[in-house]
């Protein structure tokens, strides 16, 4: 059976889950590793003013994690081909920007009560050693496994990862044009000065 997610917030967690729900070791990666790390997104969508051609976007930098790399711009490289216009753009870049940054990720080997959880779920999380206390994450991957549980992969979460406001967190592009030749559809300029 397949499922289409957008890319959205699938919360609030209304199930929960603690150290009552495993059923051996769990492992924490608190961050992506340095080589996939980046705090600017950069790339080209197709712009529809302008036939629809492979445009610059301008690129979303985002100060608090360029301060945390010491002022070092570190920026992913993308490509929107589906993707009509700058703002939209701008919009996918920033989300990308903040999901693969907040990556803390836990594989959950959990009993079968966590049999109701599905992917793209968002659940509470409370781990009392890692003084977590119903922290939200996204439920990637779900297996069943042969010895009875569910093998999980979860993501941290936010409500905050999807907000977008256009006055703050979008830029007006301001391209110079790349030539003042009239475009291939244009309708000529009535002729003048015939005699």
């Amino acid at each position: 059976k397949y499922t289409i997610f957008a890319g959205a917030y699938y919360g609030p967690a209304t199930i929960s889950l603690d150290e009552s729900d495993l059923r051996g070791k769990m492992t924490v990666r608190p961050r992506p590793g340095k080589d996939s790390i980046h705090n600017g997104v950069r790339g080209t969508f197709a712009d529809r003013d302008k036939e629809f051609l492979p445009t610059d976007f301008p690129p979303v930098l985002n100060a608090v994690f360029l301060a945390n790399d010491k002022g070092e711009k570190i920026f992913k490289d993308v490509e929107f081909p589906f993707i009509t216009d700058t703002w939209r753009a701008q919009r996918l870049a920033r989300l990308i920007n903040i999901r693969d940054r907040e990556g803390l990720v836990i594989n959950f080997p959990a009993k079968l009560t966590a049999l109701q959880v599905a992917i793209m779920d968002v659940v509470k999380v409370s781990i009392a050693h890692l003084d977590m206390v119903d922290k939200e994450f996204e439920v990637l991957s779900w297996k069943l496994t042969s010895e009875g549980g569910i093998d999980l992969v979860l993501k941290e979460t936010s409500a905050l990862i999807y907000s977008f406001d256009a006055d703050t967190d979008q830029t007006v592009p301001t391209l110079a044009p790349n030539t003042n030749l009239p475009g291939p559809f244009d309708t000529p300029p009535a002729p003048s000065g015939l005699v």
